[in-house]
Parts: C-alpha cells; sequence; structure tokens
C-alpha cells in the first residue's frame, strides 16, 4: 500500500515554490495602472506604482478627475529587459472629452517601465 505523505509532501513544496514567484506579469501592470489612471483612482495607482513612482502616479490619476474618460483597445505586451526594468509597449487609446472636445490620447507613444518589487510587478515609468 502507497503512503500518501510523501506526495501530499511533494504536492506542498510544488505550491510554496509556486507562492514565491512573482505575482502577476508586467504587461497586467500596465494594463492595471492604465485603469486605475482613467477611473482618476490614486489609491491603486499608487498601489500598482514602484516607490519611486508613487508621487507621479497618484498625479496622474489625479488628471483624470474632472474628465470624462474611457479606454479603448487596451492591450500590452512585455517587451525587452534594459537593466533592472522589463519594458512594456500598450495599444489602444484613452478617449477624453476636456472642455467639450474630445480627445484621443494614443498609447503606443509611451514606452513603460515595469519593475519587479516586494515581488510584484509594478509600473515605474516612461522610457
Amino acid at each position: 500500500m502507497l503512503r500518501p505523505w510523501p506526495h501530499l509532501l511533494l504536492l506542498a513544496i510544488i505550491l510554496t515554490l509556486a507562492a514565491c514567484g512573482p505575482s502577476g506579469s508586467p504587461e497586467r501592470a500596465v494594463t492595471n495602472y492604465i485603469e486605475a489612471m482613467v477611473d482618476a483612482d490614486s489609491v491603486r495607482a499608487v498601489n500598482l506604482a514602484c516607490t519611486a513612482w508613487e508621487k507621479q502616479a497618484r498625479t496622474e490619476a489625479a488628471s483624470f478627475e474632472t474628465v470624462d474618460a474611457r479606454l479603448e483597445g487596451l492591450v500590452c505586451m512585455e517587451g525587452d529587459q534594459e537593466g533592472e526594468f522589463t519594458i512594456v509597449t500598450c495599444q489602444g487609446v484613452i478617449r477624453a472629452m476636456y472642455d467639450g472636445e474630445l480627445q484621443d490620447l494614443d498609447l503606443d507613444r509611451r514606452t513603460y517601465q515595469v519593475l519587479l518589487e516586494d515581488g510584484e510587478w509594478r509600473m515605474c515609468g516612461y522610457k
């Protein structure tokens, strides 16, 4: 008869190692950050930013507080590693109403820098 404990021990080790890896992905971090900005959710934007970018995240999200904005076609892709950063590019547009005029902000105009910090991928600036 097989004893179940060696199998359970192996399963526990595998689950523990899986939990030690980074949470999420670089492209998901940027997607979540952009969504928080458009929603004018400063708290969420700061939570999605690296420590060095927190002040900027708060400012960017606050800039959408008086704007009616929505995302269209947001898709982000992980790119190369540059030093400590993973580069992410996005496609899509933020449609924002400024002073009664609809403006499109193309998301492919920026290259996002993402940093693995405290086991989480975090938005950390633009290149």
